[in-house]
């Protein structure tokens, strides 16, 4: 998954708890470096499955708001 010159990740993953019926999650992940300072970031968001349309974009617009410096 590439967003905004970020190369990530789209994690779909299942609860095993029975009393929560199972409920699906989905998260998108991004872990990058300055190479500068050599500092490391760590980007994540994530949202229900039946959720996720809601936020998609609201996740894609606040993670291309990131001005990390190579």
């Amino acid at each position: 998954f590439s967003l905004s010159g970020l190369e990530g990740y789209l994690i779909t993953a299942k609860d095993r708890d029975e009393k929560s019926g199972g409920l699906a999650f989905k998260s998108l992940l991004f872990i990058t470096a300055e190479k500068k300072s050599n500092r490391e970031f760590f980007i994540w968001a994530t949202a229900f499955e039946s959720t996720w349309p809601k936020y998609e974009k609201l996740f894609e617009n606040c993670i291309k708001s990131f001005k990390i410096p190579q």
